[in-house]
């Protein structure tokens, strides 16, 4: 799996196979969060998976059913992402979402937007277009 950005504790990525979440849980990854939306594809692999594991588990759609960006779902990313002091995995199809929610995390913990795009564009971000919906909720 190509891992967009890695350090100690934190990976972005495409969507991962179930060997791949197997491999990730070895290397001490205990928290996965899904933010793809549940028409994209069939997650229940996945969620046996990473259960089976003892991985916690959250899909958390970066888009709501209208497809608009849900700014209450990012907030919810940056909360657990806040709150779990263990290694995680977050991940989309492309790992591009991720990029963009972690543009909203460092410039709603007040990170330069220079610095913000910096950082989501080697998290995965490819679609420069969301930065300036992103920044209509900071």
């Amino acid at each position: 799996m190509d891992f967009l950005f890695e350090n100690n504790d934190f990976i972005s990525a495409g969507q991962p196979t179930v060997e791949q979440f197997k491999e990730l849980h070895s290397k001490g990854y205990e928290v996965c969060i899904n933010m793809r939306s549940s028409g994209e594809d069939d997650f229940k692999p996945e969620e046996t998976t990473l259960g089976e594991l003892g991985v916690k588990y959250y899909n958390i759609p970066f888009f709501d059913q209208d497809n608009s960006i849900s700014k209450e779902n990012l907030d919810k990313i940056s909360d657990l992402f806040k709150s779990h002091k263990t290694k995680i995995l977050i991940h989309c199809k492309s790992a591009n979402r991720v990029g963009a929610w972690y543009y909203y995390f460092l410039r709603s913990e007040g990170v330069l937007k220079e610095d913000a795009h910096k950082n989501a564009v080697a998290m995965g971000l490819t679609k420069l277009e969301l930065m300036d919906k992103l920044e209509t909720f900071l």
